[in-house]
């Protein structure tokens, strides 16, 4: 029964890591329909990115962080499994089999839990990132390119 539980938080797991996407936005092309020089145009990009930025709150060139809590939502989740399976293993007889049966329920809940913030941070990311896009966008507009 415990390889069962093993082979089974491992199918959770794989399933929950794959089923997100990853934040993957293309980013819009602006071309110069005035004739603008690239000196203009790197002027243009720059202030464009600037507004955008502060418009959004969202800046491209800072990367999304999604790190600063890896492994803990599974590590807490299969200490808390472990304990309680510990309990019912030792009403059952057999306190080691339940406090390993415990871990690896404990640590799927924890992963599921772990890669939900990561989806919904994720969404917000891409929320911000579309809104930088669409300033961006409309400022480059206004100064003559044409955007795609």
């Amino acid at each position: 029964m415990n390889k069962k539980v093993k082979v089974l938080g491992l199918a959770i797991g794989s399933l929950v890591l794959c089923s997100y996407p990853a934040l993957a936005q293309s980013q819009p092309f602006a071309y110069p329909g005035r004739g603008q020089s690239q000196e203009q145009q790197n002027k243009d990009h720059f202030e464009c990115f600037n507004w955008a930025s502060q418009q959004s709150g969202f800046n491209p060139s800072q990367p999304v962080s999604n790190s600063n809590q890896r492994g803990g939502g599974i590590l807490r989740g299969a200490a808390g499994g472990a304990l309680l399976g510990t309990v019912g293993g030792a009403i059952g007889g057999n306190t080691g089999t339940g406090a390993a049966i415990g871990a690896g329920v404990g640590a799927t809940t924890g992963l599921i839990r772990q890669e939900r913030n990561r989806s919904n941070k994720n969404s917000q990311s891409q929320q911000l990132q579309q809104e930088y896009f669409r300033a961006w966008s409309a400022c480059m507009s206004s100064r003559g390119y044409t955007v795609k």
